[in-house]
């Protein structure tokens, strides 16, 4: 055998050195890739699902009788983005399609996934049945979701609640 077929066959032999350098690249790949994955789900979401969700969960059929008595007032709403995402536009309009005047309006507008960027809102009446608020900074694209409460006074002592959750898309 000549001394360059000897080197050949040397260069071409997998030994149980090299078996095992590849099976610990491969896992320590793996454990590093999880590992980040781990750490960006953890740091990107709270894990809170709502403020005190199982307290809710115990009112749940006065949620219900609730959402029927507010299916009954009839009440139309509309979300919008201002212009160049600087603001917020409700336009609500009762059963008959006039527009309801007088309403106090609070909620907040948040990211689905997370709670880091929500702002809390007050809208106020610029126009019969239309409610603005404008931001400091502007909405950033994507999803946000639009949570609500339109507050009509009854009388001193009651008002009716008017709850409204609307995803925004924004582009």
């Amino acid at each position: 055998m000549t001394q360059a077929a000897q080197l050949q066959s040397k260069a071409r032999r997998l030994s149980g050195k090299h078996v095992l350098a590849v099976f610990v690249a491969m896992f320590g790949i793996i454990f590093a890739v999880n590992g980040y994955m781990a750490y960006l789900a953890v740091s990107t979401f709270s894990g809170a699902d709502g403020e005190d969700s199982y307290r809710r969960g115990l009112d749940y059929n006065t949620t219900i009788a609730a959402a029927e008595q507010q299916a009954t007032l009839g009440w139309a709403t509309n979300v919008a983005t201002m212009p160049e995402r600087r603001g917020l536009e409700l336009v609500v309009t009762d059963k008959s399609g006039l527009p309801m005047t007088g309403q106090t309006v609070h909620g907040v507008i948040a990211r689905p996934s997370t709670n880091r960027f929500d702002r809390a809102v007050t809208l106020l009446e610029t126009a019969p049945g239309h409610y603005q608020t404008t931001f400091v900074s502007p909405l950033e694209t994507g999803n946000w979701i639009a949570d609500l409460t339109v507050t009509s006074p009854i009388s001193a002592r009651e008002a009716t609640h008017f709850q409204l959750r609307q995803r925004l898309w924004l582009k």
